[in-house]
């Protein structure tokens, strides 16, 4: 199971992740990649609303994370023995949001509610549609949520596209190209590919540069490289770059 760091997710990175979550869940990543963006933008800190002074008077439409997962219908309320029509206070809300801040529980979460959509006979498999659902189970979405939702299955399509594109363009190219460029500064870094973080800058070289530095532990125990555009922190959630 794919796992993501504690800090927020956004944009491709986001999408990146979910594409990963969406394999290993065994749901069509162009429906998860779309729910998410019609649901926040893939931004995994996302939340409604944006002030928590306004959570009581919002009720029950109060939600968080990359998949707007609402806190009166989650598992972590009922779980407590509190029912959906009763505001549960403040430290309650953030508790349960905090949860759906993680992009690792809420993405899951939402992967394993979209494929019990896609199975409804009314859906039949239909990713619109199960989008649909994810809004309103028994109803029928504003307009404007309809077309958030058509929005977001076409920023998906365009995503996808250029995911493909890029790993064929990376399957084609020369191993010997890629050592070329993460020796282009330091000749010394061995380019060795049992090492995550190598495995990592692969997929990320265009952000990161070269390395300029070889791997370093941190006092917090990570471990830090840096690289001509930045540096990657590696811990237990994950890579990060910072």
């Amino acid at each position: 199971m794919p796992t993501a760091p504690s800090d927020v997710l956004h944009g491709t990175d986001f999408a990146r992740f979910i594409v990963e979550v969406a394999d290993a869940e065994q749901v069509p990543r162009r429906a998860l990649l779309g729910l998410g963006y019609a649901e926040s933008g893939w931004r995994s800190d996302a939340r409604r609303p944006s002030n928590p002074a306004q959570d009581a008077l919002q009720w029950p439409d109060v939600s968080g994370g990359g998949f707007q997962q609402t806190v009166a219908f989650s598992d972590e309320l009922q779980a407590r023995g509190l029912g959906w029509e009763t505001y549960p206070g403040a430290e309650v809300t953030e508790e349960i949001l905090r949860r759906y801040y993680d992009p690792a529980h809420a993405t899951r979460v939402a992967a394993r509610k979209l494929r019990a959509l896609l199975e409804r006979p009314d859906v039949n498999g239909d990713h619109l549609q199960a989008l649909y659902r994810y809004n309103k189970p028994n109803g029928v979405p504003t307009a404007h949520a309809q077309q958030n939702y058509q929005t977001g299955l076409q920023m998906a399509d365009d995503f996808l596209v250029n995911l493909e594109t890029a790993a064929h363009e990376e399957h084609a190219m020369p191993e010997e190209t890629l050592i070329d460029l993460w020796q282009a500064v330091r000749s010394d870094i061995p380019f060795d590919q049992g090492l995550g973080i190598v495995q990592y800058w692969k997929q990320h070289w265009k952000e990161l540069g070269s390395p300029v530095g070889p791997e370093r532990k941190g006092p917090d125990g990570n471990i830090y490289q840096a690289f001509a555009r930045g540096i990657l922190r590696w811990g237990a959630g994950g890579p990060v770059m910072l």
